[in-house]
């Protein structure tokens, strides 16, 4: 991983860290300032932390990407609806049974991050056709350089 790759991740990490946060927050000042029941205490610091996620991943870990705000947000809400099933149902079946809620969010963000990481980079955030032949020509361009870096005498062509 080149530095801007390190930057990138370090970014991901620290404002996913910051969504957590908030999220641990609003759910025990929830449950604890106002009796909130468990799973929609869960529910809503889970929700604040994925707006929030959105936001910070777009405007500041992945500004540099060239996706469309619309595109990337209906690709960012099919990863929420992966991180649904493990970030409110996964932890509040595990608190149901005894799991001490902040552990087990910590342990199920720690998951979600570096799965969400790859697929903010790879697909949500990034541009991707879905034009079949904009997809060869980009085959082909990757191809040809992968040739030019093995067989750079004949990049300059016949003799």
């Amino acid at each position: 991983m080149n530095r801007a790759g390190i930057i990138r991740a370090a970014r991901f990490l620290v404002f996913n860290g910051v969504g957590t946060v908030v999220d641990i927050a609003l759910v025990t000042v929830l449950s604890r300032g106002f009796d909130v029941p468990p799973l929609l205490a869960i529910f809503c610091g889970w929700t604040s932390n994925m707006i929030t996620g959105l936001l910070m991943n777009r405007y500041l870990v992945f500004a540099d990407g060239q996706s469309r705000f619309y595109t990337a947000t209906w690709r960012y809400i099919m990863l929420v609806t992966f991180n649904l099933g493990v970030g409110v149902f996964g932890v509040a079946a595990l608190v149901s049974v005894g799991w001490p809620y902040v552990p087990t969010r910590l342990l199920s963000s720690t998951l979600l991050v570096v799965i969400n990481y790859f697929v903010a980079r790879s697909w949500v955030f990034a541009v991707r056709s879905t034009s079949g032949t904009a997809l060869a020509d980009e085959v082909h361009v990757i191809a040809a350089q992968h040739a030019t870096r093995l067989y750079p005498s004949d990049a300059a062509g016949p003799d």
